[in-house]
C-alpha cells in the first residue's frame, strides 16, 4: 500500500516527466504558432471547449464582434464594431453594438426578446411567414 510520501513522490516524478516533454516539445515546434484555448467556448466543459486558431493576438476574434475584451467585460464604446444593420437609407449603421450583442440599441441590441408564450408563438409565425416567402422567389 503507497503512503501519502509515496504518493507524492510518484506524482513529483510524473510532472517533472510531463514537464520535459512539453519543453522537449517547444523546442522542436519553435517558431510554429500555437493554438490557446478561446474565452468564447471557456464556459463549456472540456469536450466542449475550442482551439482559437482565427484570433489574433489582441484579443478573441468571436468575443470582438460582440463587444467583448477576453474576460468577457465591455470594451470602450470607440473599439467596438459597427452595428451594420441596413439603415432607412440603405447603409450600414456605424452606431457601436450593445456589448454582448450583435446589433446596436436602435436595431434590437437591447431587445430581450418575447417573454410571453403568445409572444413567442407570434414570432414564430411571422419567421414561418418569412421563410414561406423567400422559398418561393
Amino acid at each position: 500500500m503507497l503512503t501519502n510520501v509515496d504518493t507524492k513522490k510518484h506524482f513529483t516524478a510524473e510532472i517533472e516527466r510531463f514537464e520535459q516533454r512539453i519543453a522537449a516539445l517547444r523546442v522542436k515546434l519553435q517558431g510554429v504558432r500555437l493554438a490557446r484555448l478561446c474565452p468564447a467556448t471557456a464556459h463549456r466543459s472540456n469536450r466542449g471547449k475550442r482551439a482559437c486558431f482565427g484570433c489574433k493576438k489582441d484579443g478573441c476574434f468571436r468575443f470582438r464582434q460582440l463587444g467583448l475584451d477576453d474576460e468577457g467585460s465591455p470594451l470602450a464604446e470607440d473599439q467596438r464594431p459597427a452595428c451594420g444593420a441596413k439603415t432607412k437609407t440603405g447603409a450600414p449603421c456605424d452606431v457601436p453594438v450593445v456589448p454582448g450583442k450583435r446589433r446596436c440599441r436602435m436595431h434590437g441590441g437591447l431587445s430581450t426578446g418575447p417573454k410571453s408564450e403568445e409572444g413567442r408563438e407570434r414570432i414564430r409565425e411571422a419567421q414561418r411567414k418569412r421563410w414561406k416567402r423567400s422559398r418561393s422567389t
